[in-house]
């Protein structure tokens, strides 16, 4: 593995996280929106399944919905003094969640700035991913897109397998490219600042780019890991086998990979 995967270990290390359980940071973090995430379809759904993909993939991760009419539905997350609200608002390409209210999170905004307990962050990424895998769920209506199917990434676990055996095949082995590189650095920098969802998204956008690449789906294993998205985690990491079966850590990450198998299923408090 590259320089890139150590180095990412030392960031997470260096801030106190933890690789097996995903500590919350007391610190403040700034407050995560996303912004027109693509509905991944190269078909289009209609308004009323994309409404409905939200709330069953916002339920799915213990989020409570509202919905409301037309393109908009409001959700909350409680844990126990402590609650989130966002608005999700959504188009027929693409999808929103942001920042509403929240209790016992010690937001502030002030000068245009809103910074938020980390927790926040971690509730909403796992919001976002329900989201997706909901969509992606969601059959289509049959309408074609607008855009062509070739201008949109393909999913990162499409022919995997085959992916990693021509990757294992190749000699010498691809290099990333330029804007591959800037997201790896990008990442990085998140980490750093602990917005650990922001971190796992570029490595996603790197990875839908570079599939191939090992350090990326090493280093995003860490960050859901962070997330405790341990079901992705853990997929993530056995991707990276497929692609290095023969890595000097091979017998330490499988067994980890069993430690978040194991997460993944306990209760959520």
């Amino acid at each position: 593995m590259g320089d890139s995967v150590r180095w990412v270990r030392v960031l997470l290390l260096a801030g106190g996280a933890a690789l097996a359980c995903g500590a919350a940071f007391g610190r403040g973090a700034v407050v995560t929106n996303y912004e027109n995430q693509s509905i991944g379809q190269d078909v289009k759904l209609t308004p009323a399944q994309i409404k409905q993909a939200i709330i069953s993939g916002a339920a799915s991760k213990g989020w409570s919905t509202q919905p409301s009419d037309g393109d908009k539905v409001m959700a909350s997350y409680n844990k126990g003094k402590r609650n989130a609200a966002v608005n999700i608002t959504f188009t027929a390409t693409s999808y929103s969640i942001r920042y509403a209210d929240s209790q016992g999170l010690k937001y502030t905004g002030q000068d245009g700035a809103q910074s938020i307990n980390p927790m926040y962050n971690t509730w909403v990424s796992a919001l976002k991913s329900g989201i997706e895998n909901s969509l992606r769920s969601t059959p289509s209506s049959g309408v074609a897109s607008a855009s062509s199917p070739a201008a949109r990434p393909a999913p990162i676990d499409t022919n995997f397998s085959d992916t990693a055996a021509a990757y294992r095949a190749a000699f010498p082995k691809p290099q990333i490219t330029e804007e591959v590189r800037k997201l790896k650095l990008q990442a990085e920098v998140m980490i750093r600042e602990k917005r650990f969802g922001d971190a796992a998204q570029l490595y996603e956008d790197a990875l839908r780019l570079a599939p191939w690449w090992p350090d990326g789906r090493y280093n995003r294993a860490l960050v859901l890991a962070e997330l405790k998205q341990y079901d992705e985690a853990a997929g993530e990491m056995n991707r990276f086998l497929l692609l290095e079966p023969e890595s000097n850590e091979a017998r330490a990450l499988r067994d980890q990979i069993y430690k978040w198998e194991v997460a993944a299923k306990a209760p959520k408090q």
